[in-house]
């Protein structure tokens, strides 16, 4: 805030726009309500002194409603006097007057009497441009009196050099001698003091460059030292990540690899129960071919025969096989019960 002032007092507005941008964004950051108050009112009187009164209007609203919010009567003084300068920039004295009283009068209230002396000052002038020499001539001795008080140098030079042309407006030579020489040596100490103020800012603002041209390398350096703990975090995770996916596939592998031996032996012991035929089927099956062949029964030998003799191609055959039709298997199912059936000289039905 205080550069961007600085600026203005440089003729820089763009500088001055800057800094008071920053000062707004900062204070809305960290939430300074009266902050934001002098951000604004700073920037209308910048747009006032370029004559912009409508955009300074416009700002100063807006500063005096969050003072008003804010109930912060110093602050919305404040915004009271900025508003009273630009209706006399803008010739309506009668309400830049109003502006005034209301600010003094607050200020006069509170106990804030440092900011009483200019406009003590700014009134008394004001109130010259309406014909009211005697309430002039009033203001602008409290100007001088409170200023001098304080030891506000540039305000009481100021105002002796309103009090030396209204009392030489007024006819008072003596009065107006005795306040333009209080001029003329005040003047001297404010040259010798602004001096003094322009190369102390100077400094200060020189110094702020550098503390902000610090700060800027600092944030930079705390990137990049944000940016390497985040590439080592992402490189550590992908690094965990691989190992993660590496270690389910080396599982998804070795289930794998133990479900195709599950199958394997699975197969095999289906091949091994195919190619195994039970002693007792066989043995009952030669005894009845034999049985039909003492009978002299050719014709059921012969077809008993036959049956077994399919039975067991087709037991051999399925055997060689890992895998075999439902067909094949209802084929060899319907041979031995074709057998047993016979056997049985049908008592099984199926």
């Amino acid at each position: 805030l205080k550069l961007g002032r600085l600026f203005i007092d440089w003729n820089k507005p763009d500088y001055a726009y800057f800094y008071f941008d920053t000062a707004m964004d900062l204070s809305k950051r960290i939430g300074v309500k009266h902050l934001e108050t002098q951000v604004l009112c700073h920037h209308g009187m910048a747009w006032q002194r370029y004559e912009k009164y409508n955009i300074a209007n416009d700002y100063f609203l807006q500063a005096l409603e969050i003072a008003d919010t804010m109930q912060n009567r110093p602050l919305s003084a404040m915004v009271y006097a900025g508003l009273g300068r630009l209706k006399i920039k803008q010739g309506n004295y009668p309400l830049g007057i109003n502006f005034f009283e209301r600010a003094i009068e607050i200020y006069q209230t509170d106990g804030f009497t440092r900011d009483l002396p200019e406009l003590y000052h700014d009134l008394g002038m004001a109130v010259n441009q309406t014909g009211n020499s005697d309430a002039a001539l009033t203001s602008l001795r409290q100007s001088y009196d409170a200023s001098e008080s304080i030891g506000m140098i540039n305000i009481q030079a100021e105002a002796a050099l309103g009090l030396a042309d209204l009392y030489e407006d007024r006819g008072s030579q003596a009065e107006a001698n005795y306040f333009l020489k209080k001029y003329i040596n005040l003047h001297d100490s404010v040259f010798t003091l602004e001096s003094h103020r322009q190369l102390a800012e100077m400094e200060a603002a020189f110094e702020m460059k550098e503390q902000k041209q610090q700060i800027i390398q600092l944030e930079q350096q705390n990137e990049i030292n944000n940016l390497q703990i985040d590439q080592s975090r992402y490189i550590i995770f992908s690094l965990g990540g691989i190992l993660i996916v590496i270690l389910l596939f080396g599982v998804l592998f070795i289930r794998q690899v133990q479900i195709r031996n599950q199958q394997k032996a699975l197969i095999n012991q289906q091949r091994l129960f195919r190619s195994q035929m039970n002693p007792h089927f066989i043995f009952n099956s030669l005894t009845n071919i034999q049985h039909y062949i003492f009978n002299k029964d050719s014709l059921a030998a012969g077809k008993y025969l036959a049956i077994f003799a399919k039975l067991m191609r087709s037991i051999l055959n399925n055997s060689r096989k890992e895998i075999i039709t439902l067909r094949e298997e209802v084929d060899t199912i319907r041979q031995y019960l074709d057998l047993q059936k016979l056997r049985m000289e049908d008592k099984l039905d199926y």
